[in-house]
Parts: C-alpha cells; structure tokens; sequence
C-alpha cells in the first residue's frame, strides 16, 4: 500500500476469486464511493485487512483471498473483522452485497440486503454484550 492522500476504501486482493472482485467493486461502485486494490503475498489476510482499513482515509479495509472475503474497520480490533466469510452459494449478489455495505459503512447507512449467511457471520464475530452493534448501522 503507497501513501494515499485520496479518500478510498482499500481492497487487498491476494488470488482472489475474480468474479467475487468484480462484484464487490461494483458493489462499493454504486454507492458512489472511491476504492483502491492492491495485491498483496500474505498468509495473514486479517491482518493485512486491518491495516488496509488504518490506512484507508475512509477506515475501511477489505481483504479477498480466493472466496474468502473480510471487511474491516479502523476502529475495530485486529482480531475483530466486522465480517469474515467464505463465499459458497449465491457468490455474485452476496460480494455485489458486501461492497455495497462496505461503502454504506463508511457513509453511515443502514446496512442492506443482508442475507441471513451474513447475519449469522456477523452474529459469530461479535456478541451483543460488545459495544460494536451500537458503532455500526446495521438498519
């Protein structure tokens, strides 16, 4: 990742599955919101998203390698991706989904269309007892 003055999410990509790249952009691409990709070599997708979305002007971070997609926010802990899953089924709206929420994150929207595969992902990365449910706009 260069120095970035512009305002974008960030998307790191380390052979990822192409359709789900292509859907994701158009995704935050709807949403009218700028994005950067770079490619990156690394084991440690978290980490790397994390840091993506610190260095994101935006705070937010996204990170694919083959189908699996995570969205990070700066303000969130390494270890605490606002979602991380393995895209299975219905690939192309669920990605197209991801990066319309992502962008709705950074505009602080209500996300939408989540499906329930997402829901139960979201509901597995944070307990209701943390005060992130109250940081996100979930609708």
């Amino acid at each position: 990742m260069e120095n970035n003055s512009r305002p974008c999410i960030v998307v790191v990509t380390d052979k990822p599955n192409k359709n789900i790249l292509k859907q994701l952009l158009a995704g935050i691409e709807e949403e009218g919101i700028p994005y950067e990709v770079d490619v990156v070599n690394s084991d440690e997708l978290l980490k790397i998203t994390h840091k993506a979305a610190v260095y994101s002007r935006m705070g937010v971070g996204i990170g694919i390698k083959e189908n699996r997609v995570l969205l990070h926010f700066s303000r969130l802990k390494i270890d605490k991706p606002i979602l991380d899953v393995n895209l299975k089924e219905n690939i192309q709206d669920t990605a197209r989904n991801i990066g319309n929420n992502a962008a709705r994150l950074y505009k602080i929207m209500p996300f939408k269309n989540m499906g329930e595969g997402i829901m139960s992902a979201l509901n597995q990365n944070f307990s209701r007892e943390e005060n992130i449910w109250a940081e996100l706009p979930l609708g």
